[in-house]
């Protein structure tokens, strides 16, 4: 069976890319962080939970993997494969997307668990934020270009 979304370096370059940043840090963070270190803030931007530093190493990289491979596997699974042409971009963009936020949480775990007072508080709200907005963005566009599509169409069979 035949990938509905055929992934070339040109689609992949950026999540390799984080998923390689992420193996990379892994390894200086494993060797690095100290045996104890924050694990999850709560919305004030406190530390409200403490765990491992060797497992907070490698924890998110695994599941940025785990993530990649799905994002692989998913379309395979779609009973619509046929529509997949319409929307590829949008799924590069979006696993692009959401890769990078985990290695934005990644790397500002990690850099607070080497003493860098980072204010998560702000810093992951404002990319969770920001990610919203462009997904907004590009539902909108995709959504406009796509009536526009749909409309030249009719518009030109009624024409004839």
């Amino acid at each position: 069976m035949a990938n509905p979304i055929k992934p070339t370096l040109k689609t992949e370059f950026i999540p390799w890319l984080l998923i390689l940043l992420m193996i990379g840090a892994g390894i200086y963070f494993y060797n690095n962080l100290p045996e104890r270190v924050a694990a999850h803030w709560n919305f004030s931007g406190q530390i409200d939970s403490y765990g491992p530093g060797q497992a907070q190493a490698i924890i998110l990289p695994l599941a940025a993997i785990a993530t990649y491979v799905l994002f692989l596997l998913l379309p395979y699974l779609d009973p619509k494969k046929e529509r997949h042409g319409q929307f590829s971009k949008v799924y590069y963009v979006f696993k692009a997307m959401f890769l990078f936020l985990v290695a934005a949480v990644y790397f500002v775990v990690g850099l607070n668990g080497l003493g860098y007072n980072l204010p998560v508080g702000v810093i992951i709200p404002g990319l969770i934020g920001l990610i919203f907005i462009i997904a907004i963005l590009i539902l909108l566009v995709g959504t406009t270009g796509y009536s526009y599509i749909v409309y030249s169409r009719e518009k030109k069979s009624l024409n004839n």
